[in-house]
């Protein structure tokens, strides 16, 4: 937990020769700010999981850039071949958004 210190008042002299405290008016209040729960690694998950649902739903708006290679690759028909990409936006799906 943060605080912040207390500042002492300012010492003046007077005419008499004696230093005379003077308390400036209001009296500074201590702020106490909380610390963050996890101490800041939900923005590291959150900046994470930001970058792998990017990469998945590329992957899966793209899938047809990946069937021309794929059927050339297995020498498979394109229905067959099509059902990767079905079974991806079907667990996608299922899993949740």
């Amino acid at each position: 937990m943060l605080v912040v210190p207390k500042q002492h008042p300012p010492v003046q002299p007077s005419h008499h020769g004696i230093n005379r405290i003077q308390r400036p008016h209001p009296k500074p209040k201590i702020t106490m700010v909380p610390d963050p729960p996890d101490g800041g690694y939900g923005w590291v998950i959150v900046i994470v999981a930001f970058f792998i649902y990017t990469l998945s739903m590329i992957t899966m708006a793209n899938f047809g850039i990946f069937l021309v290679e794929l059927v050339e690759q297995y020498q498979a028909p394109n229905a067959v071949i099509g059902w990767i990409g079905a079974l991806q936006l079907a667990c996608h799906g299922l899993v949740g958004k």
